[in-house]
């Protein structure tokens, strides 16, 4: 069994970008009780997407509400082209017990899959620092980028893992112009 009898454990460093720093901005952010996110990433837009001081936490609630049904990818890409800046993001859903990536073209993700276990980074260095601290050789496992705007999606529930290719098309807001002619 590839996941069923094991845990998702998402751990997080990075940075400050936007807010201050505190316990109440770090990661991960967690909408609702029922959405976990971690975030690798500065978003240019995050005020237009939820209002929060902190770009990673409008993004989780932006996301969280793009996942209420998880299986309308329409509703998830129209979602992710309304965001602005660099992401590589882990979220855990509760409503549907999975676990899934995504990024951008602005950001990596890497991933390994070795002895019924997964392991990601959004910075190789740090994936491999990980691995070797849990004592796999690095002769033992393969590191894989996720392509942007692939969605890999573990679901704890049917033991299984499946990647879905996303067509983000970015928002273009209405003109405002009005026709002058006539």
């Amino acid at each position: 069994e590839l996941v069923r009898d094991g845990k998702a454990v998402i751990g997080h460093n990075r940075k400050k970008t936007y807010g201050e720093i505190n316990d109440e901005n770090a990661h991960p952010f967690v909408v609702n009780g029922e959405f976990a996110m971690v975030h690798n990433g500065t978003l240019r837009n995050h005020d237009k997407l939820a209002k929060t001081n902190v770009d990673s936490e409008a993004l989780a609630i932006h996301l969280h509400k793009a996942f209420e049904d998880d299986n309308d990818t329409a509703a998830i890409e129209k979602a992710l082209g309304e965001v602005e800046g660099a992401y590589a993001v882990a979220m855990y859903d509760q409503r549907v017990n999975k676990v899934r990536l995504l990024r951008n073209d602005e950001r990596p993700l890497c991933y390994v899959q070795c002895n019924n276990a997964w392991f990601f980074a959004s910075e190789a260095a740090s994936l491999w620092w990980i691995m070797s601290r849990n004592g796999y050789d690095q002769k033992d496992w393969e590191t894989k980028w996720l392509a942007p705007h692939t969605l890999i999606e573990f679901d704890l529930d049917l033991d299984s893992v499946v990647e879905r290719k996303l067509t983000v098309k970015k928002y273009t807001p209405p003109s405002n112009t009005a026709n002058t002619s006539g």
